[in-house]
């Protein structure tokens, strides 16, 4: 049974992914729901060499969710169970909900080449770049945050870029109440405060999306290349 958090690859897993490490490059993206990660993953994962990949959870299927494209949607005992047979390379809880890693699927993903890109919270990108740093995989982490990154430099800017990131979520009519709303603000709050962990900051501004697209690629491009 694995622990919440990241656990190392097997030395068999190792032997599969070797040959690939000079060819594939993992892009975890982060930031707190509503600032636009789902949308820029899918207009880069229409590109040659750009693949994502999807994890578990056991969080509700939104309505515009599919079964299979943001993540993969489990029950809570099914979760379990696959933490009992060692099945992720990481998982944590985050709000009320569960996300994790599989094993298998990131082997699968990564032999494909190119960039893989992974959608991600905080603490999970955390463990996971630390497991891929370990097994000599290029690993780079990019939080997009709502407005200007330079926000984020200041409590007081956090808070600005947290009003930002109120109207997006107020505007998507997803059906959130008042309550649901605050609670991923102040989820996202905590988020914010931690972003100088995060290597690569990039700022998601309403009308710039295709800026951010491009930044991700090109921060993933030198990512690529370096030895």
């Amino acid at each position: 049974m694995s622990k919440a958090g990241g656990t190392p690859f097997y030395d068999y897993e190792v032997d599969i992914i070797r040959p690939f490490l000079d060819k594939v490059v993992v892009c975890l993206i982060l930031g707190p729901s509503g600032v636009g990660k789902g949308t820029a993953i899918g207009s880069l994962i229409i590109r040659p060499s750009f693949s994502q990949l999807v994890r578990y959870t056991t969080r509700p299927q939104w309505p515009e969710d599919q079964e299979g494209y943001q993540y993969h949607f489990i029950t809570q005992a099914k979760f379990d169970e696959m933490i009992l047979q060692s099945e992720f390379l990481e998982w944590r809880s985050y709000g009320s909900s569960y996300y994790g890693t599989s094993r298998s699927k990131f082997i699968s993903a990564f032999c494909q080449e190119g960039t893989l890109l992974v959608d991600m919270n905080l603490h999970m990108a955390l463990d996971l770049k630390r497991v891929c740093v370990d097994a000599g995989i290029k690993c780079v982490d990019i939080l997009i945050s709502p407005g200007d990154p330079a926000l984020l430099h200041t409590e007081k800017g956090i808070e600005k870029s947290l009003t930002i990131l109120r109207d997006r979520i107020r505007h998507r009519n997803r059906g959130e109440g008042s309550e649901e709303i605050e609670a991923r603000i102040r989820l996202a709050r905590r988020f914010l405060l931690e972003a100088d962990k995060i290597s690569h900051h990039i700022g998601s501004i309403d009308g710039h999306q295709d800026q951010v697209v491009s930044e991700i690629a090109t921060i993933a491009s030198k990512a690529l290349m370096q030895k």
